[in-house]
């Protein structure tokens, strides 16, 4: 099943829970990367960060590793006050590797908080 993150944000408006599980589900469940050379891939869409990888080895002798991706909230102090944090929750480690800094994405930014706004507009969100 395939969800975009626009779905997330719904979601999470029309249940009144955050969605903010980056690359683990709701369950703590994990999709991980298996690459060649028996490596894994914590975050399953990032294949070269050094701190997401792992070989088999090293997960079998730390299973607590995998949780390693889980999405911390807020982890800036820019995101304590953004109208949208209850659905997007902060960057990820994975947004934070790929535009590599420590501050939030402005387009991400810009997406999330323009979500809540269309769906307050538009009654999306209030049911």
């Amino acid at each position: 099943m395939l969800f975009s993150v626009l779905d997330r944000a719904f979601q999470a408006l029309d249940t009144r829970r955050p969605m903010l599980f980056d690359h683990m589900q709701g369950d703590r469940s994990l999709n991980a990367a298996l690459l060649p050379g028996n490596r894994v891939s914590l975050c399953d869409i990032n294949f070269t960060e050094p701190s997401f990888l792992r070989t088999l080895d090293e997960v079998r002798a730390d299973p607590d590793s995998l949780a390693g991706v889980a999405k911390k909230v807020a982890p800036v102090p820019e995101c304590g006050n953004c109208p949208a944090l209850a659905i997007c929750g902060g960057p990820s480690r994975n947004e934070q590797a790929l535009i590599g800094g420590t501050t939030p994405d402005p387009e991400m930014c810009a997406f999330y908080t323009s979500t809540v706004e269309i769906a307050v507009w538009d009654n999306t969100g209030v049911q």
